[in-house]
């Protein structure tokens, strides 16, 4: 049996190895980590699911020109909070830093994710942004 703190481990990697492919910017790459289907969960539009991978590329190119116009070069991530809900499901926050390219701050973000392992891969499932004031699960300082 895997213990906690083996998928802990795990999903630091998997969320490095994600940030590092995410710096490229390649669509396809990207999508990689994503499982098919996952969703995006908000309180504003509910559950927006995506169903195949076209879907999900869409969506992470959408993500990208919205960044990109908004002035978006560069992001920082923070350590990672994991909690495992079993061998293969985990809970992940995690905040991040985006910067403009004079190194201002463009936002500060915390997205909590659903990570499921299938066949020895990690994947997301879900994904919603925790919106200030509001510090999402386990009450973790920002």
């Amino acid at each position: 049996m895997t213990t906690s703190e083996q998928i802990c481990k795990e999903l630091e990697a998997f969320y490095k190895s994600y940030s590092d492919v995410s710096i490229s910017e390649d669509v396809a790459a990207i999508s990689e980590f994503w499982g098919c289907p996952c969703a995006f969960i908000s309180g504003q539009q509910g559950l927006v699911q995506f169903t195949n991978e076209s879907d999900i590329q869409r969506m992470l190119r959408n993500f990208w020109t919205d960044l990109k116009e908004r002035g978006w070069v560069r992001s920082e991530i923070d350590p990672l909070k994991t909690w495992p809900l079993a061998e293969n499901l985990v809970m992940l926050l995690v905040d991040g830093t985006r910067y403009k390219a004079d190194g201002s701050v463009l936002e500060r973000v915390r997205v909590c994710y659903t990570v499921r392992r299938d066949a020895d891969k990690w994947t997301f499932v879900t994904f919603s942004e925790v919106k200030p004031p509001f510090l999402g699960p386990g009450d973790q300082a920002r």
